[in-house]
């Protein structure tokens, strides 16, 4: 069975990316490095379209990526979450992009990544957490609902 091959990139600009935007939904294809050598650029498939949708590198969210083990071949979910000023470590002072990111692992875990709230910051980017199906079944049966964690 026979794949078309995508050879034609669709390029997303978060400086004109609205918070809540959906930057991308699909499944991460490739990595590619970054044209100004900053790290990798992201690469997605997403369904019935014939052009691949390129995140370009931001720190933020190859941490969130790195921190939470998101690879090849794992379905993808990134909503821009606006942007913040870096309040300490060596980019202090500076503009730094925010992301929300839903992960379906290509291994069958599922987990959704989020931000944590303002104050939860290492070295002045957002951490990130997420939870393992099992995690969130004993939160359940702790008599908690999930939806009061976000």
């Amino acid at each position: 069975m026979y794949k078309q091959i995508i050879t034609q990139r669709k390029f997303i600009s978060y400086k004109d990316a609205k918070e809540g935007d959906v930057l991308v939904e699909g499944t991460l294809v490739k990595t590619v490095p970054n044209k100004f050598g900053k790290g990798v650029d992201w690469l997605f498939e997403t369904d019935g379209s014939d052009v691949h949708t390129v995140l370009n590198h931001a720190g933020s969210l190859a941490k969130i990526f790195e921190d939470n083990s998101v690879d090849l071949g794992d379905k993808v979910k990134v909503v821009y979450g606006g942007s913040f000023t870096l309040d300490r470590g060596a980019y202090k002072g500076r503009p730094c992009h925010d992301f929300k990111v839903w992960v379906d692992y290509a291994d069958e875990k599922v987990r959704s990544v989020v931000p944590k709230d303002e104050d939860d910051k290492v070295d002045g980017m957002k951490s990130t957490a997420f939870m393992n199906e099992a995690e969130k079944q004993q939160i359940r049966n702790d008599g908690l609902d999930i939806a009061d964690l976000d």
